[in-house]
């Protein structure tokens, strides 16, 4: 991810736009939708966490 950040320093912003926009597009859902995108969303912050002394 460091390698991806250097070079798209807005490549977080736009996940996380991403995942969001897909939550609006589900309205709520099923249980199996709300299950997909809480995992989504915290595989993301665990994915675009900057690594500490960065």
């Amino acid at each position: 991810m460091e390698h991806v950040r250097a070079a798209d320093p807005e490549i977080d912003g736009r996940l996380r736009a991403a995942v969001e926009a897909r939550v609006v597009e589900l309205d709520g859902g099923s249980d199996t939708d709300r299950a997909f995108i809480e995992s989504t969303r915290n595989y993301l912050s665990y994915f675009t966490k900057v690594p500490e002394g960065d």
